[in-house]
């Protein structure tokens, strides 16, 4: 008799099914990605990691159904061993939504000019270092008939903000509005060709006082 030869078992082959997450604008091409397999033995313990990036024109820039690339797909678990991996590359696709950004402001005191128009000082909050986004704004005095007029704490609306530069498409306001206060201060007037007016002498008291006769 010829002695038996027992084959060694051969390991099980997975083909992936692989799914990127859509996310919020960040400036980079990274896409975290999910992986799966109905040639996984039930109970076997059996992970499937892999790493996703966008890909094409505009990679990391705000779109629907974007092509991701897949690359680098591993096996992981207890049971790894037990399998191969048929496809450890492949696409898939995902969206990349807007970042929003918040636009606060506060006022800056003005001399009166006869206009309600404001002077603010605006803080944009939430976007990527290095990014090209900026915004306009329209700022007015609120108060009907009196927004004109000098005062403090005067109540400020600022209204269609916009945004602009070479990345604002990445970008979403969390609103177009908003409120802040500004102060408007007398206007200096300067008055110039009257006559019949005299100084009046006095004795020296430390001071720059002088009385005037009209």
């Amino acid at each position: 008799h010829r002695p038996c030869r027992h084959s060694s078992p051969l390991p099980r082959p997975v083909t992936a099914v692989y799914a990127a997450q859509s996310r919020v604008y960040d400036g980079t091409t990274q896409a975290a990605v999910n992986a799966s397999s109905s040639d996984i033995v039930s109970g076997d313990s059996l992970t499937i990691a892999a790493t996703g990036s966008f890909s094409g024109t505009g990679a990391k820039n705000v779109g629907a159904n974007k092509t991701v690339d897949i690359s680098a797909g591993t096996l992981t678990g207890a049971d790894a061993s037990n399998y191969s991996l048929l496809n450890a590359t492949g696409t898939t696709t995902a969206s990349i939504t807007p970042r929003t950004l918040t636009a606060t402001y506060v006022g800056v005191s003005r001399v009166y000019d006869g206009t309600t128009t404001a002077p603010v000082t605006r803080n944009l909050a939430g976007q990527v270092q290095g990014d090209d986004v900026t915004a306009a704004e329209t700022a007015e005095f609120a108060g009907g008939s009196t927004a004109k007029s000098v005062g403090t704490g005067k109540a400020v609306l600022v209204t269609g903000i916009t945004l602009s530069g070479a990345d604002a498409a990445n970008y979403s306001l969390l609103s177009n509005s908003a409120s802040t206060t500004g102060t408007i201060t007398p206007r200096a007037l300067t008055v110039s060709g009257l006559s019949g007016i005299t100084a009046v002498d006095r004795v020296y008291d430390g001071t720059l006082a002088v009385s005037l006769n009209v």
